[in-house]
């Protein structure tokens, strides 16, 4: 038996991957999308089959970082409700309120799919409870001229820089700009 691989190379060929195919501008919003509506599917489906018999509670969890500007500065102050929009808004938005963060739209414009009236309503309180897994805190710095990049994808349409003070225990602590999990890595056992 052999194992294709091939559908893994769904990126933009500016990554740092064997990407022949795809398109990271587009392709993480449709996923995500697609994730949502199918999470309202199935909960419609429980809700109305299983729900009242099993006495389940349907939920989900989602990833987050505690975002702090870096600085006072209105750019860092707004650039980290962006962080929050895009890491948190990006899936609770339309579960609660049937569409995406306002801001994450402008700045995603067509590359972002839209909710049908229909969806937006299936989607819109498909939950009975939602968990929020916090790992660490991230200050965020304001970076606008990556909207000018040729090449974007939904990083980019942050526009943040992400930063952590180091969590070595025996080393001093400094901040880390994070690019990858391997510069985190790095900057923790380099200091």
């Amino acid at each position: 038996m052999t194992l294709d691989f091939s559908h893994l190379a769904r990126c933009s060929a500016t990554l740092p991957l064997n990407c022949s195919k795809g398109n990271s501008s587009t392709k993480p919003y449709m996923a995500a999308h697609n994730i949502l509506l199918a999470h309202a599917a199935v909960a419609k489906l429980y809700k109305k089959k299983y729900q009242d018999k099993q006495h389940g509670l349907i939920g989900l969890n989602l990833f987050n970082y505690w975002f702090v500007p870096l600085t006072n500065t209105t750019e860092d102050i707004i650039a980290a409700q962006r962080a929050n929009d895009f890491y948190v808004g990006w899936f609770m938005h339309p579960l609660v309120y049937g569409d995406y963060p306002s801001l994450m739209k402008k700045t995603a414009g067509s590359r972002m799919p839209a909710f049908t009236n229909i969806e937006s309503n299936q989607v819109k309180g498909s939950f009975d409870f939602i968990g929020l897994n916090y790992y660490l805190t991230m200050y965020v710095k304001d970076q606008p001229s990556s909207l000018e990049m040729e090449q974007r994808d939904v990083v980019v349409d942050m526009e943040i820089e992400l930063m952590r003070k180091s969590s070595c225990l025996l080393k001093p602590r400094r901040l880390c700009v994070l690019t990858s999990m391997q510069t985190c890595l790095t900057c923790c056992y380099s200091l």
